[in-house]
């Protein structure tokens, strides 16, 4: 875990970001997957056995980790807390697919097809 170096945050955002587990840090490098949520999404789901269940199109829209600037500019809103909960792909209990964005981009996204445990989150980043 690194310490509370890089974005500044209210305190009281820090100390909850700490008082949960998983762990808490700042992005790091890893093989994991992402799920993007505001922090207030988050903090209704977080003791909740789901974190995030497959919308309309049977899927959880996930991203790697290169992909967490342009889907955290793209999809929330200007100076919103995001978190991104970090997940194992080859620990989940459902298929992860990589398809095209729904947005129509190129670019291929990991998309989770099933729900997400609470059990299955690694760790809590915010961005």
């Amino acid at each position: 875990m690194r310490g509370r170096s890089g974005p500044t945050y209210p305190n009281a955002i820090l100390d909850y970001a700490f008082s949960i587990g998983p762990p808490f840090s700042y992005l790091s490098e890893s093989s994991m997957i992402f799920c993007l949520m505001d922090v207030e999404e988050w903090d209704s789901r977080r003791h909740e056995s789901l974190v995030a269940v497959a919308g309309p199109e049977g899927f959880v829209h996930c991203c790697d980790e290169p992909q967490i600037g342009f889907v955290r500019e793209g999809y929330f809103p200007t100076g919103s807390t995001v978190v991104a909960l970090s997940l194992d792909p080859s620990a989940l209990d459902s298929e992860t697919r990589y398809e095209p964005g729904s947005g129509g981009e190129s670019e291929r996204f990991p998309h989770v097809y099933g729900s997400i445990r609470r059990t299955d989150v690694v760790e809590v980043i915010v961005l």
